[in-house]
């Protein structure tokens, strides 16, 4: 009977322990499922951080872009926030570095272990005067259930807990990273496929140009065959049609090259944004050729306060310092309340004895173990980790610098080039309608109006060039200061 009634105790202790593993089981789903649904609503409300009216993001905007009249930018970047990998991982990785602070508070929380076993021993004592046999073997069973509670270690979990709220910081910034880098992708081919359809649009023009040109090289040769007493088509074989009829040829084969500009773009733009697959879409034909008047200085102050490498390389370091502080807080003492209870037995022949059941409560005040050495050198692996995130800090710090002048430079640079790129276009267009005249009025022959209209075609080619450069530069200069520049920002650090 006794040796059943330990069987049972063992019994209770084994259903209690499976049953602490089915809770945690639960516990564990029922918090995966949250985070789960946390996520779907963390990519829901994911919205730019940028004030400029062309980037203002709605994310509850679910229209597909196919059945839009004219998909805008800002409905691009709602997009490619949704549906660009790079910002999912962010996120996710955001989210798994979060539950580092729970785990670091966890260690506030009891501690419970349970324990049980069973074993056979086979005692020899047999001797001329023992009724023992050798054979014989003895059972002995036991468990036991203990707690602990942590009630006081200088400071260490506090300071696991700084870290691991400094660590999920970081993750945020990276995300702030992503999506500013995006931003940057999604408006230079937004702005460049832009282009290359006022690419094709020019080239469509210069086609018709040129077939427009036919009727007047036809009319100039009726006027001059009547001077000349020669045929038309005696004339026309002198030249001028063959080479209009070759320029011609030459426009549909870049026609045929800016159509594939155009699609080439598209399926860029379309993988950003992380629709691959999407049909084509109309967007403006417009590029702004609005300017912003700031300084270098003023782009610095900007980007001290809203960049995110600059605050993920500080976030480092304060996470650096406080990783070599923890090296001593991991040897100091911890004071923990515990208490167990246990209970087991024996059998041997069918007999059971010493069946036994205890009870502990008490406190201790311990250290782990320490080993100098490793002590020693785990201090200098923390000062040198934390002089490398001061070395970093100071390395994203300069090449922020470094491409925050590129921008800047870049910047000036197409504002000067599109008033260049208009002047050439305006006087290239007088001086064809000019060159058009002379040969209308046979003062002229048609070479120089056939290089005339190459010129226009080329100045407008390069004025919607710098068009894009400037909307590019732009982009890029925002991205370098971590938003979206405006005059406000401008008066706001003067």
């Amino acid at each position: 009977m006794k040796i059943k009634i330990l069987n049972y105790k063992l019994l209770k202790s084994s259903i209690a322990f499976s049953l602490l593993l089915m809770l945690s089981g639960t516990i564990v789903d029922a918090k995966e499922n949250e985070a789960q649904q946390q996520n779907a609503s963390n990519i829901k409300k994911l919205e730019i951080f940028y004030n400029d009216k062309n980037a203002q993001i709605n994310t509850d905007k679910t229209e597909e872009i196919a059945n839009s009249e004219q998909v805008e930018l800002s409905m691009l970047l709602n997009l490619a926030l949704q549906n660009n990998p790079k910002v999912h991982k962010a996120l996710f990785k955001s989210n798994a570095t979060k539950t580092i602070i729970g785990q670091a508070k966890g260690l506030y929380a009891p501690e419970l272990m349970l324990g049980s076993g069973f074993a056979k021993e086979r005692i020899n004592l047999q001797n001329e005067n023992s009724n023992i046999y050798p054979n014989s073997f003895s059972d002995f069973m036991y468990g036991r259930i203990s707690v602990s509670q942590l009630i006081y270690d200088f400071g260490a979990t506090s300071l696991k807990i700084k870290m691991a709220k400094d660590l999920y910081e970081s993750s945020k910034f990276e995300i702030d990273t992503e999506i500013n880098n995006l931003v940057y992708e999604v408006r230079d081919k937004y702005y460049y496929l832009i282009f290359t359809k006022l690419q094709k649009s020019a080239t469509e023009d210069l086609s018709i140009e040129f077939k427009d040109q036919i009727s007047l090289i036809k009319e100039h040769y009726k006027k001059h065959s009547a001077k000349t007493q020669c045929s038309c088509i005696q004339l026309e074989n002198m030249g001028d049609i063959p080479i209009q009829e070759l320029n011609i040829a030459n426009t549909e084969r870049l026609l045929n090259e800016s159509q594939n500009d155009i699609e080439l773009t598209q399926v860029k733009l379309n993988n950003i944004i992380g629709l691959p697959y999407s049909n084509p879409y109309k967007i403006s034909d417009k590029l702004s050729d609005e300017k912003l008047e700031i300084t270098s200085e003023n782009l610095v102050k900007i980007a001290n306060t809203s960049r995110p490498e600059l605050k993920y390389a500080q976030k480092q370091i304060e996470l650096a310092q406080k990783k070599e502080k923890s090296v001593i807080k991991d040897i100091t003492p911890r004071l923990n309340l515990f208490g167990s209870y246990g209970g087991g037995g024996a059998t041997y022949q069918n007999e059971s004895y010493n069946n036994y059941g205890s009870y502990q409560v008490g406190a201790m005040l311990s250290t782990p173990w320490i080993n100098p050495v490793i002590v020693h050198k785990k201090l200098e692996e923390a000062k040198f980790a934390k002089n490398y995130e001061q070395a970093n800090a100071l390395e994203i710090a300069y090449n922020t610098y470094l491409e925050i002048q590129e921008a800047h430079i870049s910047y000036n640079t197409e504002i000067k080039n599109i008033e260049k790129c208009k002047k050439t276009l305006g006087k290239a267009q007088k001086v064809l309608k000019i060159f058009k005249k002379m040969y209308a009025d046979g003062e002229d022959c048609y070479i120089h109006v056939g290089e005339f209209t190459c010129i226009v075609f080329e100045a407008k080619i390069n004025y919607y060039n710098a068009l894009y450069k400037l909307n590019s530069a732009k982009a890029a200069m925002d991205k370098a200061v971590g938003k979206i520049i405006t005059k406000e920002d401008i008066i706001t650090n003067l």
